[in-house]
């Protein structure tokens, strides 16, 4: 679903690899530096677009950016103050079955006699 930076990165570390052993080993063949220096453009354009928007739209650190292959994605962190409140009612919702389940007084619960 994500883009690949590692996919990105390798395509734009091996077009620039043909550059040079184009220029040392095959004498500077126009049309094979042409062929290659264009794949270097593309490939270059879209790694440019991934971080841009992981770093710019998403708002996303670019070490994790760059990163984002090779780590987990962490659990949505809420952020809204509705978003924080749904997440202690299905907190408490837990607690409470868990509760249940063991035969224990609920916590959040009040006893008849309070």
């Amino acid at each position: 679903d994500t883009p690949r930076v590692d996919a990105a990165g390798l395509a734009c570390a091996g077009c620039a690899i043909r550059l040079f052993t184009t220029v040392e080993l095959a004498g500077s063949d126009p049309l094979l530096l042409a062929g290659f220096a264009a794949g270097l453009a593309v490939n270059a354009a879209l790694l440019s677009q991934i971080v841009y928007y992981g770093a710019v739209v998403e708002g996303r650190p670019l070490l994790l950016v760059l990163a984002a292959d090779f780590v987990a994605p962490a659990e949505k962190v809420p952020t809204s103050p509705s978003e924080r409140a749904l997440m202690r009612a299905s907190e408490l919702e837990a607690l409470e079955e868990a509760s249940s389940e063991a035969d224990l007084p609920s916590p959040h619960k009040r006893s008849p006699g309070r």
